[in-house]
């Protein structure tokens, strides 16, 4: 069975994690599936309701916050987080972070870490 757009877009963005690599672009992606990048803003715009930046900072997000919310990574620095995610500075990351969570990556960090405390001491 042939694979729709979404699904090659799914695959690749998502599945294969290129949104981490921030040299990964519009331009790249819409080779990689062997259409014009005109073609795939409508393609991003009718199956995902959104631009390439928007879903590629959405999944970012989502990975960082997995990332900061797991006992393992805490290790990690913020700036360790935002490059492991592919964001290619600090500040992108803040501002994509901020606008989809409400809050600061430091912030989330420690509203997870005390949620875990007050769970373990009940």
């Amino acid at each position: 069975m042939k694979e729709t757009v979404k699904e090659e877009i799914e695959a690749l963005l998502i599945k294969q994690k290129k949104y981490r690599d921030c040299d990964y672009s519009q331009a790249q992606l819409a080779t990689d599936l062997g259409v014009s990048t005109f073609a795939l803003s409508r393609i991003l715009k009718q199956e995902f309701g959104m631009t390439y930046t928007a879903l590629v900072h959405k999944h970012r997000i989502r990975d960082a916050i997995r990332q900061l919310a797991t006992p393992r990574q805490q290790h990690y620095t913020i700036d360790d987080i935002a490059l492991l995610t592919g964001f290619g500075n600090r500040q992108s990351f803040y501002t994509a972070f901020k606008k989809e969570t409400g809050t600061t990556p430091e912030k989330y960090r420690e509203c997870v870490a005390q949620e875990k405390t007050q769970n373990k001491s009940i």
